[in-house]
């Protein structure tokens, strides 16, 4: 009796002890994931920072509200994971001109991934009341075809019917349907664009 009781309690023991060493192993796991996790953000946060040649730490951090900080920075529009930047200056750009533009203020011009984004800018681009209400967005012909800033090939069919789209880039055209308002636009051509980054997380 005395050796089962040894026995058993020496069982019960080891299997705390596992018990034990599992939960410590599931913590350190977790733990291990949130710095990997906070790792990644300082590194598309520095990513981010030296897109700039000057960052702009007030239109993100007002003095009013430090030490928080905006997730888009003041002028842009947050939506789900990205922020927007409807370019709005007198001077109007070519296509390169507008990409060069958002690529220094830590984006590119933008790229459309859903229908819902589609719809997103161009409830955007009507609200903005600016003319001329055409806007350069990050899609232009290749000899491969329809590209998009990001490398990825157009699979979107969102072009203004009867109108040819073999060269150039294409323009978002402000007051028409959302399922028909691109249209193919020469590069060197000038007109207002669209600028996207994702929303920053600030560490």
């Amino acid at each position: 009796i005395c050796v089962f009781l040894i026995v058993s309690v020496t069982t019960n023991k080891q299997h705390e002890n596992i018990n034990r060493l599992t939960t410590e192993r599931s913590h350190l796991v977790q733990q291990q994931k949130q710095m990997e996790n906070q790792m990644a953000d300082l590194k598309r946060f520095k990513k981010f920072v030296l897109q700039h040649k000057n960052f702009p730490v007030l239109e993100f951090c007002p003095e009013h509200m430090k030490p928080q900080c905006f997730e888009c920075r003041i002028g842009w529009l947050s939506f789900k994971t990205y922020c927007y930047l409807l370019y709005g200056g007198q001077e109007l750009k070519s296509w390169d001109e507008g990409r060069q533009y958002c690529r220094e203020n830590g984006g590119d011009l933008v790229v459309i991934d859903n229908l819902e984004e589609q719809e997103f800018i161009t409830l955007y681009a009507n609200l903005s009341l600016l003319t001329p209400a055409n806007f350069w967005i990050g899609l232009h012909h290749t000899p491969k075809g329809w590209f998009w800033v990001d490398g990825r090939r157009n699979t979107f069919d969102f072009w203004i019917k009867g109108i040819p789209h073999t060269s150039g880039a294409a323009l978002h055209i402000a007051q028409t349907k959302f399922t028909e308002n691109w249209k193919a636009e020469g590069k060197a051509v000038k007109n207002r664009f669209f600028c996207e980054h994702p929303i920053i997380n600030f560490p």
